[in-house]
């Protein structure tokens, strides 16, 4: 059964690689979830602090060189999802979005028409995704400590559960899931051409990723 779905995933990649235009895109991700249940107090080093995003770190992020979704970030703002930054004095260092809607593949890149909901959320759920440090601060594990701070922070307003995407081919974003404790659910496999879009989800604790996610682990480990 799995071949004839890894079959029929590839036929779909073709398919919306060889459509005659330029709005489309797939992915082929893993879905993490991490319970809040044990989640510990994160120390914050000086001089860094945190804070929910404000109309000026959003400006900030909109207009700043390293912004891949330029117009997203306000339209983000404006129907609900919150964005925990990581300041170091005044100076915005990195951020993670946070979704209390739903799951979803796309996120708001250029316009919300894009975005494929498939996990509706619970009022004890959320769903985290665009976690970004600036390249200037980068390997000083801010990745990381912006991670865990947003499930302290989530933890103190009731939620229990969070849910993020990650592509199986980023390998940074895959190591911070082993450092913060996350486990991968299932596989999600979404499309999109201009107005058809499409999710297909794996089987919750697919033995085959499971045995991916203790591979990747070793090699992570050695």
């Amino acid at each position: 059964m799995q071949q004839r779905w890894n079959m029929f995933y590839r036929m779909l990649n073709l398919a919306v690689r060889l459509a005659p235009t330029r709005w489309k895109f797939y992915g082929n991700t893993i879905l993490f979830r991490k319970t809040l249940n044990n989640v510990q107090p994160v120390p914050i080093p000086t001089p860094y602090r945190w804070k929910w995003a404000s109309v000026e770190e959003i400006a900030f992020m909109d207009k700043h060189p390293e912004a891949d979704m330029p117009t997203a970030y306000p339209r983000r703002a404006a129907y609900g999802d919150r964005c925990l930054c990581l300041m170091k004095g005044e100076e915005l260092v990195g951020y993670q979005w946070i979704s209390f809607r739903s799951g979803c593949t796309w996120c708001d890149p250029l316009r919300t028409s894009w975005e494929i909901p498939f996990l509706p959320l619970k009022a004890t759920q959320a769903f985290v995704y665009d976690l970004y440090a600036y390249k200037q601060f980068r390997g000083q594990g801010l990745g990381k400590l912006i991670r865990r701070l947003s499930f302290r922070i989530l933890k103190e307003q009731g939620i229990e559960e969070v849910f993020s995407l990650v592509r199986f081919d980023n390998v940074i974003a895959l190591k911070v899931r082993i450092r913060t404790g996350e486990e991968p659910e299932r596989t999600v496999n979404y499309y999109r051409i201009r107005g058809w879009g499409k999710v297909f989800l794996g089987p919750q604790k697919d033995p085959q990723l499971m045995q991916w996610w203790a591979r990747f682990n070793e090699r992570t480990a050695a």
